[in-house]
């Protein structure tokens, strides 16, 4: 199931998962890609403001896909380390667009940006020990869900039932709810 988001609205769109080995590295940049599109649905990167790089809730690092470029870098611009025999994560987040008439974005846009492992050179540390300048050993990109944008969304509310009573060979009504948009805007069901 793909997440849903509204424009306008920081997308967590995945989470890379660094290792280090044999010395303390500092990562200083990493490649990300517009993934292709897999599901049949069309990769709107013209739905992105934003991309941002994000570790302990503090954002490190932004790029963007614009030009029309399928593959981007993101420099960092705070210390990200991973220790000695250790692990860091770094989640991925993307901004959505406007959506509507006169805007950029499209309603129901799905995006998906994955970690460019077919271009691992794009993602660079240094062993803090050593100093040694180091790339990327993983060539496999990351295949995450992808994220769908609307202007607005449904949001469904419980309904007082009129009686909570069950009578034996009588048909009732169990549940009750009524749906309406949220504040962006109207919707159809």
């Amino acid at each position: 199931a793909y997440k849903i988001y509204n424009e306008n609205e920081n997308a967590e769109v995945g989470i890379l998962r660094f290792s280090a080995v044999n010395d303390d590295i500092k990562i200083t940049q990493v490649g990300l890609k517009i993934a292709e599109n897999t599901l049949g649905q069309i990769n709107f990167s013209s739905n992105l403001g934003e991309i941002s790089l994000w570790s302990d809730n503090k954002k490190i690092g932004t790029a963007d896909f614009s030009e029309n470029k399928n593959s981007t870098v993101v420099s960092l611009t705070e210390d990200f380390i991973i220790p000695v025999n250790g692990s860091k994560d770094l989640l991925i987040k993307a901004m959505f667009l406007e959506i509507g008439p006169n805007k950029a974005g499209k309603d129901g846009a799905f995006v998906k940006i994955d970690y460019n492992g077919q271009n691992p050179d794009l993602t660079k540390g240094v062993a803090l020990n050593t100093g040694a300048d180091l790339i990327s050993s993983s060539k496999i990109s990351t295949d995450f869900l992808g994220a769908v944008s609307y202007k607005s969304n449904p949001v469904f509310m419980p309904y007082n039932m009129p009686d909570n009573k069950l009578e034996n060979g009588q048909d009732k009504i169990l549940m009750r709810f009524k749906i309406k948009a949220n504040d962006a805007g109207d919707i159809g069901i």
